[in-house]
């Protein structure tokens, strides 16, 4: 056993290096250990050797003495390195490029003779994996899709035909054994994996037989669910089964396996079914009205996770959800976390019944948890019925009130981001959007900023608020002596000097406040922009940017001290001279290492060819040319290539690519762009055919943000890059 391990120079292979153990030891532990020592053994070595999808030149070595082994493990060891055999042959899936993977699919493939007996073992949890494992071996095809159907002949658990399904799909389209799956007389997770292996393998879609063997499959539940210690499920080629259907289906395919999914007696089912039509319904706009209307029974679903899902859901198509204004208003009537939901609907359809109900829900905490974002986005004015509500709220929140939703958990299953404290924050946003109109609610801003919660936004409330709040100057909590850890409580720091001065009129603190974090590194970012918004007094400090500069000089920056670049930008705009701005920006790019490029260098390029340095112009298209830096950074890139050279070739492919790219833009960032577009002019003509095309089509055009209603930012976008095209085309005739 394992007599040819030392022949391998393990000490010149790599590895993930989590283990303290080298491989020979770990594999001699796997064969000669006691069980618990040889599990443990094996845990460490399937992170030496597949790292989070990575594999290292010490991997393929290894796939040989794995493969001896299992002779001599037990049944659990055995199938697990069955099942970590087929997770290195479908790693080379993730980057087929990479000659690593190729030769690690290699090693598991010449091993394939030792698995296919394994189809027949005794266990079937062995069975299933060792399906699993074969079908990472297209190389073999033939043979394995013979042992594949002759086990299929014989296969009495339905799991493991389940994924002899699966395997076949997975080396051949063609294969017979989905329509074999489908029949009616097959067990529910049979059925379940071939709807699944018809959809991922882009094999011609089973239509009405593929929505019976879905209704029937997660009739009573997932199929793919099971005992023996969560062990049952689709491997790693289909890790999420109703997600991966779902996910992999035709727009024109949805209704009607959600409908059938949505009549489940089982509410995960329900749910889940319920939380993907959200994500349809914000992928592709020919979807919000036939999603959205088979959507209305789940509105009255027995299960609140079910009612909350489906409002969530509704609420998501905007506009396109008016048809259900009524039963929005039915759900909103009703006692639970989704009735907040189906209120923000109607209010972001302008219905006039959710007024009456809007304060309530915010007064008890029961609002949708972004309802405060939705109604600043909405302009809605502060009455003083949402104005006393706000207080309640925010002085609830203030004394710790918690803010536990479902919706957070639904979110989640989504994939979809959100913001921490996301109900104080939106109630804060919309305190700010009013204002001078807000300034009642100014006791319960300070308890907020003195309680801790929610800082940044309560100051910037604050300031909005202006000096109608400056009699809470007193009460504002005194800013640290020095620096902490946190980057938020920096952040704080520098938005309540923003705040002293909008409430005094006196910028000077906010001055010093603000030159305190750019010297020190501290949210230096917010720091400089409050300096900008500032303007004239604070051109008193240039005095010290110059020494600052002087002495910056004779050091070399480390890549991320982006400040220096942003105080050298803003000595040349006070000034207007190049000279005093040109050496930090020179410094950074001299002492460029090509192998660390951070936002500091971007920031030293586009601005030296701000300044009119023509030789950074291919240093800094260098820069972008993976477009792996920040969406808004790459915007002022580009503008400053276009604004010193004229040229639109340096521009114009790069913004196709940003707006043809398979994740859009955020609405944000589509402004900006869209601006720089329209400072193109006629230059910009060739990328209109685009704009057009996307404009018009049916998947999004935007990137969502936590607190965004999918249906109706998309539509403004859509709007926002019509009339751009309108407005280039009429300066290119």
């Amino acid at each position: 056993m394992l007599g040819a391990l030392d022949s391998v120079p393990w000490a010149e292979l790599e590895v993930a290096g989590v283990s303290d153990e080298p491989i020979p030891d770990l594999l001699r532990t796997i064969a000669a250990g006691g069980e618990q020592a040889a599990i443990d053994a094996f845990n460490d070595l399937q992170w030496e050797i597949l790292h989070q999808g990575t594999v290292y030149s010490a991997t393929a070595p290894v796939v040989p003495f794995l493969a001896e082994l299992l002779t001599s493990v037990g049944d659990t060891l055995r199938a697990s390195i069955i099942y970590l055999l087929g997770d290195l042959a479908h790693a080379y899936e993730i980057d087929p490029e990479e000659p690593e993977r190729a030769e690690v699919r290699a090693a598991v493939t010449a091993e394939v003779d030792r698995l296919l007996p394994l189809l027949a073992h005794e266990d079937p949890w062995t069975r299933y994996v060792a399906a699993y494992a074969l079908s990472g071996c297209p190389d073999r095809v033939a043979d394995i899709q013979e042992g594949l159907r002759q086990r299929w002949a014989t296969e009495p658990d339905p799991r493991v035909r389940a994924g002899l399904v699966m395997a076949s799909a997975d080396l051949d389209r063609r294969t017979t054994l989905i329509k074999d799956g489908l029949a009616a007389r097959q067990a529910p997770v049979v059925r379940a994996a071939a709807v699944l292996a018809a959809v991922r393998t882009g094999r011609r879609w089973p239509g009405a037989k593929a929505v019976a063997a879905v209704r029937d499959a997660w009739r009573d539940g997932d199929p793919f669910a099971g005992d023996d210690g969560g062990r049952w499920g689709p491997p790693d080629w289909y890790p999420e089964a109703m997600q991966d259907l779902l996910d992999n289906l035709e727009p024109t395919d949805q209704a009607p396996i959600l409908t059938a999914l949505l009549n489940s007696a089982d509410p995960d089912v329900r749910m889940r079914a319920a939380i993907h039509a959200g994500t349809a319904i914000g992928l592709r706009r020919s979807l919000r009205e036939p999603l959205t209307t088979i959507l209305v029974p789940s509105l009255s679903d027995p299960d609140p996770r079910v009612r909350l899902a489906a409002t969530d859901a509704v609420r998501r198509a905007g506009p396109a959800a008016a048809h259900l204004a009524d039963a929005l208003e039915a759900a909103a009537g009703r006692d639970d976390e989704a009735s907040g939901q189906a209120v923000a609907a109607l209010a972001e359809l302008g219905d006039p019944r959710a007024s009456k109900q809007l304060p309530a829900h915010i007064r008890a905490g029961a609002g949708a948890d972004d309802l405060g974002i939705a109604l600043a986005a909405m302009g809605a004015p502060a009455t003083p019925e949402l104005l006393d509500a706000v207080r309640d709220r925010l002085a609830a929140l203030a004394g710790n009130a918690p803010d536990q939703r479902d919706i957070a958990a639904i979110r989640d299953i989504r994939g979809q981001g959100r913001h921490t404290d996301p109900e104080c924050l939106g109630l804060l946003r919309l305190v700010q959007a009013w204002g001078p109109s807000a300034a009642t609610v100014v006791p319960e801003l300070v308890s907020l900023l003195q309680s801790g919660r929610a800082g940044t936004e309560a100051a910037n409330a604050l300031a909005t608020i202006g000096p109608a709040a400056a009699h809470a100057l007193p009460q504002l909590p005194s800013r640290a002596e020095s620096f902490g850890d946190s980057a938020v409580a920096n952040e704080t720091l520098v938005t309540l000097a923003r705040a002293r001065w909008l409430l005094t009129g006196d910028p000077q603190p906010a001055i010093e406040e603000a030159w305190r974090h750019i010297t020190h590194n501290g949210a230096d970012i917010p720091a400089i922009a409050l300096l900008i918004e500032i303007g004239e007094p604070a051109r008193g400090l240039l005095p010290r940017m110059r020494q600052a500069r002087a002495d910056w000089l004779t050091e070399i920056p480390e890549w991320y001290q982006s400040e220096r670049v942003a105080v050298a930008r803003l000595i040349w705009e006070w000034t207007g001279d190049t000279g005093e701005a040109l050496p930090i920006a020179r410094q950074f790019l001299d002492n460029l290492d090509t192998d660390l490029i951070g936002y500091g260098e971007v920031e030293a390029a586009i601005l030296a060819v701000d300044l009119g340095q023509t030789d950074a112009v291919p240093t800094l298209t260098g820069m972008l040319s993976t477009d792996s830096r920040p969406f808004t950074q790459r915007l002022r890139a580009y503008r400053a290539l276009w604004r010193l050279t004229s040229d639109p070739d340096l521009v114009l492919p790069a913004l196709t690519r940003v707006v043809t790219a398979e994740n859009p833009p955020g609405a944000d960032p589509w402004t900006d762009l869209l601006g720089l577009l329209t400072e193109l002019g006629p230059a910009a003509a060739p990328i209109l055919p685009a704009l057009r095309e996307i404009a018009d089509r049916d998947k999004h055009v935007v990137t969502f943000w936590p607190g965004q209603t999918p249906g109706i930012i998309d539509e403004q976008v859509r709007t926002a890059i019509r009339d751009t095209t309108t407005t280039i085309s009429a300066l290119a005739q």
